[in-house]
């Protein structure tokens, strides 16, 4: 959560109307950073949820503070305050065991050991003067991508064997791991891993075993049923429709070895079974994640100053800019990126003089 918080601060600081709700996120990340590590309290290692007890870890604890350290450093440092604290902490336990597990682990995902990586990559990302200390053990990077990179189940960069509970959700986080270490180690996707995320987009889509559309409402061949309280029980559609847009998790050969002798096809679309068809929120996010990967990667390529997005710059990308600035309830801005023509991150008065200087100049 404390992490989350921080990401949250990174992610609305920029846009003047979340501003204070920004501020409120890293202030209670902070806080929850300095309650974490007081001594007096308690460590629970045994939460109680969804009838069940989960039980973790000391090494768990470790991994997630190693990424909320990592995101409490990047969020510091965005808006221009100290981090030293943060990075003294990401430097002492960058050697650790238990942070550097994920380099030997068949898939980097976020449930526990992976979180770690998130921390290395909240780091690094940006960076231009990193410490030596954490570049030199994320270095294990590059012996982890080549070991995933040889990996080829059904074009997939993960062992056969690794179709257990959340297949899907692995599948799509090896590739986001993918990219982020490709990022922070070569400055840009490379072309290999490029591929490697169009292959796990499509094996999402339909190119699997099952010849099945793992999203709902995407495909002919795709989800009709959905593990939920919300759509199964609590608010039950009559007649039962799943609507569109639901990732589900996908074949599981650990908990259904019966439904297929083939690991890849282990799954059933079924509003009962849980274990193969169960929505969850890891689960869309990481699927959300690998779509955006792909848009971004195969989209088209931006145009300055286009802030309404239809493929031209002109005199009405101002007059939106213009509106928005102005806080016009009917402005919007698909994609105020294009407008920050300072590049400081942020759309301003300033951003709006230069919009029109180099619309004039186009025109000349």
């Amino acid at each position: 959560m404390t992490s989350a918080l921080a990401q949250a601060y990174i992610v609305y600081k920029d846009f003047p109307v979340y501003e204070e709700f920004a501020e409120q996120c890293l202030d209670t990340a902070l806080r929850s950073w300095e309650w974490i590590n007081d001594p007096s309290n308690t460590m629970n290692t045994s939460i109680g949820a969804s009838n069940r007890t989960y039980t973790f870890k000391v090494a768990n604890f470790e991994q997630s503070a190693y990424h909320t350290a990592g995101t409490l450093y990047r969020a510091l440092t965005l808006k221009g305050e100290d981090a030293s604290e943060f990075e003294d902490y990401l430097i002492a336990n960058a050697d650790t065991e238990s942070v550097n597990n994920f380099f030997k682990a068949s898939c980097i995902n976020y449930g526990h050991s992976g979180r770690s990586f998130l921390g290395f990559f909240q780091y690094l990302y940006g960076n231009e003067n990193p410490a030596p200390e954490i570049t030199d053990t994320f270095a294990q990077y590059e012996t982890w991508r080549a070991r995933m990179l040889k990996y080829d189940t059904w074009g997939l960069e993960m062992p056969g064997w690794g179709f257990w509970w959340g297949s899907n959700k692995h599948i799509s986080q090896d590739a986001m791991s993918l990219m982020l270490g490709d990022i922070v180690t070569y400055g840009s996707v490379q072309d290999d891993v490029k591929k490697s995320v169009a292959t796990h987009f499509h094996y999402m889509l339909g190119m699997n075993p099952l010849s099945f559309s793992y999203v709902s409402g995407y495909g002919e061949n795709c989800v009709k049923n959905i593990f939920s309280a919300i759509y199964t029980t609590d608010a039950k559609l009559d007649p039962y429709q799943c609507p569109a847009g639901y990732f589900t998790e996908g074949a599981n050969d650990s908990n259904n070895p019966h439904l297929s002798k083939f690991t890849g096809k282990c799954f059933i679309d079924s509003d009962g079974e849980w274990t193969t068809n169960e929505n969850t929120i890891y689960g869309n996010a990481s699927m959300i994640f690998l779509t955006s990967s792909m848009m971004k990667l195969n989209g088209p390529q931006k145009i300055r100053g286009d802030v309404n997005a239809d493929g031209a710059f002109n005199v009405a990308d101002v007059v939106a800019l213009q509106k928005w600035l102005l806080c016009n309830p009917t402005a919007e801005l698909a994609d105020w990126k294009a407008g920050d023509l300072c590049e400081d991150n942020k759309l301003d008065i300033f951003d709006l003089i230069r919009m029109k200087n180099e619309l004039l100049n186009n025109i000349d």
